[in-house]
């Protein structure tokens, strides 16, 4: 008797296979059928869903779970040792009500039409993070402004100016208003001097934010290229190529500067050039700018580090065979019975050798002789067996994860051995 039928019975529609598996792919395309795309993630993580129609189907759907941000995020937690079994159980029940519709039928009236699809929690953001994905428009004029470098800007090494344009703060700094919180800034530069045949050079930008009290609270800083250069001298923004990028206004920044360093050579001594850096800024209140498609910057050093710092230790770790035949060791000499022995790190396998006559133990004739119920050898690693396996050849060799510290050896009685260490 079922709820869903009105207190009727229900079954199985006729002809369906009464066994029905979901497995992830179906499990996912069956949620966005359903008008849930937002959890099929979350069932395909399952694997497999299965469903014996005979029982499932005489009783009601099972009742829709109650999936909240909380409760996904506990699916997840490394700390929550119920996660696994939660997520199951209620992807299980989410996709088992919306099935009950779909395969089962009630004998004596029908069955109502399946309820809305569950809705997704608000305070959940799936797929598209909202940091990468944006609407946000400009909420303030554009800006635009520029800045040059002259020789009383620079020093002279040789026929090389080192210039080093450092922003004048009560000049040069420019007002944040308070409901900005992101910026899109496009930069160029071009040469103001065109007498003069520059050997470009990398040209690094740096943007600084700064408090109210005029305190340096951070800054950004990227390289422009000579791709970048406008080849226009003058205030119009016509660059054939530019520098872009978004970023978050932090917190406290009252006002921002901009400044640069760069070293390039020129031909003529008597007639110094001058450089101009054009940029445009596009400010945003309430959300922020398309994110860019292209990188905007290379990668952390650090993280390099770091990274091969892993690869170096997982490298270490990992099983590996050495070179070359193995070479006898120590020796554990005449052992019967039952009892375990500490190996040395350099083994990689040890080798039994049975000393008793076998030519009349029992075995199947075969190259080499098996023997019947010589005994086991079995790995330990911190004192944690690992599979052992039967001895059944004499002189036989038996290798081991590295990580193995000790082997331990269950004879037959009357078999004594030498269990010789191989490196």
């Amino acid at each position: 008797m079922t709820v869903v039928c009105g207190g009727g019975a229900s079954q199985p529609i006729p002809g369906l296979p009464l066994l029905q598996q979901l497995f992830g792919s179906a499990l996912s395309d069956f949620l966005v059928a359903k008008g849930m795309a937002w959890v099929a993630a979350y069932a395909a993580a399952l694997g497999v869903v299965s469903f014996d129609l005979t029982s499932f189907c005489a009783t009601d759907p099972p009742a829709l779970p109650t999936i909240d941000a909380s409760r996904i995020a506990g699916y997840f937690n490394p700390l929550n040792p119920q996660g696994a079994a939660e997520l199951r159980a209620d992807m299980g029940d989410l996709v088992g009500h919306f099935l009950w519709f779909d395969v089962c039928q009630c004998t004596s009236a029908p069955a109502p039409p399946a309820p809305a699809p569950l809705p997704q929690p608000t305070d959940v953001q799936t797929n598209n993070p909202t940091l990468t994905t944006s609407s946000g428009t400009p909420c303030l004029p554009q800006t635009y402004q520029n800045f040059e470098w002259q020789p009383g800007n620079g020093t002279i090494d040789g026929v090389t100016y080192i210039w080093n344009r450092q922003m004048v703060v009560n000049q040069q700094q420019t007002i944040i208003q308070t409901p900005v919180r992101w910026i899109h800034i496009r930069d160029a530069f071009y040469q103001g001097n065109a007498q003069q045949s520059l050997s470009y050079w990398p040209l690094t930008i740096r943007l600084t934010w700064y408090d109210a009290n005029l305190t340096d609270i951070g800054h950004e800083e990227w390289v422009i290229t000579p791709e970048m250069a406008t080849g226009i001298p003058g205030v119009t923004w016509a660059p054939t190529g530019w520098h872009e990028a978004n970023f978050l206004v932090p917190d406290g920044a009252y006002r921002y500067g901009m400044d640069s360093t760069s070293t390039f050579t020129w031909t003529d001594p008597s007639q110094p050039p001058s450089l101009f850096v054009d940029y445009v800024i596009d400010w945003y209140c309430t959300a922020p700018p398309a994110a860019l498609t292209s990188n905007c910057c290379p990668p952390d050093p650090t993280i390099d580090i770091r990274l091969q710092q892993l690869y170096d230790l997982v490298l270490a770790l990992t099983p590996t065979a050495a070179p070359g035949p193995y070479i006898d060791g120590i020796v554990h000499a005449s052992l019967s019975g039952e009892g375990t022995i500490a190996i040395t790190s350099s083994s990689r396998a040890i080798r039994v050798d049975v000393l008793e006559d076998l030519s009349s133990w029992p075995q199947v004739a075969q190259t080499p002789p098996y023997f019947w119920s010589l005994g086991f050898v079995t790995p330990f690693a911190v004192g944690t067996p690992l599979r052992g396996q039967r001895l059944i050849f004499n002189h036989q060799i038996f290798s081991w994860p590295t990580y193995t510290d000790m082997i331990g050896y269950t004879l037959t009685p009357g078999v004594t051995v030498n269990l010789v260490e191989l490196a």
